[in-house]
């Protein structure tokens, strides 16, 4: 019984070895994301490091045996820091921080306010820097007060410095005079005084505000400045004493000048005031004690005479000749000399206001220039250097980007305003006809696009397009792809169905056309139109084929007397089939032509009497005719020959095949199948 069940045992063994090839094994397939055996990868991926630090990935190729090449999936200019990058700011150039190699560029705070990536916009007594470089800058923030035009008299009265980091901003605010005030914002430290400069290229916005009058300096006397109600502070002034030039020194409380005193006197060498002449302690001959002239040359008598070169007869300075010497500026003419001053030789003397220099003013808010005039009397009117639209923060704006245009977020009169998308309906776009010529029912028609400025001028604005077709033109019978067409009349449809091109000898079938019009065109299968010029033999491929044919005259149509005629020349006459009488020139008209539905032309007689006449060659003669009408419809079956026959004995054998192939292996696994079954029944026992 042992032996039994090791016998069974091995011969359960054989089969389940001889089955587990047909029921286990299965074929490795690339591609369906599963790793199997023998597969390194299937469709996936996996990451890998590039070149310069970069995250790469590595593809599945084709037959699943390896990866690709390492590929980089970060770059430089992709907006993201990464690899071996410092920065990375979306593009490949130099000069705005960032290098092409994605390195940050070494620049100063003046080269990053140059290049457009350090700003700063000021209102009220805050100032607001924006960074877009990658390094970090010192800026600051200032007000000063104005005492008058001139900015070196300005004086610091609040600052305040920071750190602008690298990508971000900083906002600072200062204090602010109750006085007319100049505010800058700036790189580097604050200054105390100005130097006439305003910060140079170190300026990043400016502006003039506050007032409207200028800042006062509080009075305190002995500062050598006469401020407040002072009326005088360590300052001195000229005065006349005894015809003798004096002085009066302020007194101690700044309230006052003292008397007037001079130091001058006749007998001191020094010819002044009253004095026609001193030699000191010489006087006596040539100049008297009194310091008068002897008798003879006498200055101040109003004659000029030898040495001198004017006299006014008189003693002062300051009036153009003095001593009987013309003074510095003047211009002095007669006896006594009358004298001028020379506007023009920069010396402002006599009641010249000025003479060939110039002022710095102030004229709404903005620095300005006033020129002397030409007669020296006064200034003319100040002419701004500043302006809304140097690109400059200045005077009293809020932003200056260097243009006068509303609308980019920077006004013309430079106030900062909302962004704002439009401002009339040009900002939109061009109204007009946009793309292809169209059909419309029946005439041409196209596309009109119209853009309107919704709410213009304000921070809703925005922009909106419409289209409407519009017909362009009427066509007086129909259109076609975007173009008028003329009425081609009614046209004749014909239809071949060849199912079985093998079971013909020939598809080549004769196409006749005829019509009683001057031109006739046709086409097969909506190929291009052939203008019909006679009759042709047109090879008529498997399955189904339209022949299209219209009459013309002139430009009418005349397609109600278009006939068709198709049909196959036999190579002998045969008239003893049916279908309606022979045709001639070796044609045999096989049946009529329905005017709607289908002909079906199968007749199996006809076909071994034809094969019989023609020595066993199937030579089928088609002849039909039809005119204007429902589509007619002409079907060539195949004919019923031996050979036809033969050919279908084969397939079926070959079908039946294929099908006992199949059974028999359905049998063979089920008798395989009830063996294993009946060897474990047996075991059981």
């Amino acid at each position: 019984m042992v032996i039994k069940k090791r016998g069974y045992f091995v011969l359960a063994a054989l089969l389940l070895f001889a089955l587990f090839p047909m029921v286990g094994a299965s074929e490795t397939e690339c591609g369906n994301s599963i790793v199997e055996q023998g597969e390194l990868c299937d469709s996936n991926e996996i990451e890998c490091d590039a070149d310069f630090g970069y995250l790469g990935e590595k593809i599945c190729n084709s037959d699943c045996s390896s990866f690709s090449v390492c590929k980089a999936v970060e770059f430089c200019s992709d907006s993201e820091v990464n690899g071996a990058e410092e920065c990375d700011d979306g593009n490949l150039r130099d000069g705005d921080g960032c290098s092409t190699e994605c390195r940050i560029e070494d620049m100063s705070c003046v080269e990053a306010k140059e290049a457009g990536l350090l700003k700063a916009s000021i209102r009220g007594n805050k100032a607001t820097f924006t960074n877009n470089a990658f390094l970090d800058y010192d800026v600051g923030f200032a007000s000063y007060k104005m005492f008058d035009n001139f900015i070196d008299n300005q004086e610091l009265f609040s600052g305040l410095e920071a750190e602008v980091p690298a990508n971000g901003g900083v906002e600072i605010e200062v204090d602010l005079p109750n006085c007319q005030y100049q505010i800058d914002a700036f790189c580097g430290a604050i200054l105390e005084d100005l130097n006439g400069n305003r910060y140079g290229n170190r300026l990043l916005a400016a502006r003039i505000a506050g007032g409207p009058d200028f800042c006062t300096l509080d009075p305190e006397c002995g500062d050598n400045e006469v401020n407040g109600d002072e009326v005088c502070d360590g300052n001195v002034e000229e005065c006349i004493i005894d015809s003798y030039k004096g002085f009066k020194e302020c007194n101690s409380s700044c309230s006052a000048f003292e008397q007037c005193v001079s130091e001058a006197e006749c007998g001191d060498g020094i010819v002044n005031g009253p004095e026609e002449c001193d030699l000191g302690l010489e006087n006596g001959d040539e100049c008297t004690n009194e310091c008068t002239l002897a008798a003879g040359e006498e200055c101040g008598n109003g004659l000029i005479e030898e040495d001198e070169q004017c006299d006014d007869s008189n003693y002062e300075s300051g009036d153009g000749c003095f001593e009987c010497q013309i003074e510095d500026g003047w211009d002095c003419l007669g006896e006594p000399s009358e004298c001028s001053e020379i506007c023009g030789d920069g010396l402002i003397v006599g009641d010249e206001v000025c003479d060939g220099d110039e002022n710095l003013c102030l004229i709404d808010e903005y620095w300005g220039i006033e020129q002397c005039n030409d007669e020296c009397t006064a200034f003319e009117q100040c002419e701004a250097i500043e302006s809304c639209g140097d690109g400059i923060v200045n005077g009293g704006e809020e932003c200056d980007d260097g243009n006068n245009v509303n609308g980019d977020l920077c006004s013309l009169t430079c106030e900062i305003e909302e962004e704002v998308t439009c401002y009339q309906d040009s900002d939109c776009g061009v109204d007009g006809y946009v793309g292809e010529e169209v059909c419309l029912a029946d005439d041409v028609s196209r596309v009109y696009e119209t853009h309107t400025c919704e709410n213009p001028g304000t921070s809703e604005s925005e922009c909106s397009v419409s289209g409407e077709e519009i017909v362009i033109e009427e066509c007086a019978f129909s259109c076609s792809d975007g173009s008028c067409t003329q009425d081609p009349g009614i046209p004749l449809f014909v239809t071949i169905k060849n199912p079985i091109a093998g079971n013909h000898t020939s598809q080549t079938l004769l196409v006749n056309v005829s019509s009683n019009g001057d031109l006739i065109r046709y086409n097969i299968n909506g190929g291009d139109n052939v203008e019909y010029a006679g009759p042709a033999f047109v090879n008529f491929p498997l399955g189904e084929s339209v022949i299209v044919a219209v009459g013309f005259r002139g430009s009418e149509s005349v397609s109600d007397s278009v006939t068709i005629f198709i049909g196959e020349q036999k190579n002998e006459t045969d008239n003893r089939t049916g279908g309606g009488g022979g045709g001639g020139g070796g044609l045999t008209i096989l049946g009529s032509l329905k005017t709607s539905g289908e002909t079906r032309f199968s007749d199996h007689d006809y076909a071994k009497d034809l094969r019989t006449s023609t020595g066993g060659q199937v030579n089928e003669t088609l002849f039909l005719q039809t005119q204007k009408g429902p589509i007619s419809t002409i079907i060539l079956d195949e004919p019923d020959t031996s050979d036809y026959q033969a050919e279908k004995r084969q397939s079926l054998i070959e079908e039946l095949g294929q099908k006992g192939l199949l059974v028999l292996s359905l049998l063979g696994f089920m008798v395989l199948l009830a063996v294993l079954l009946l060897i474990i029944l047996l075991f059981r026992r």
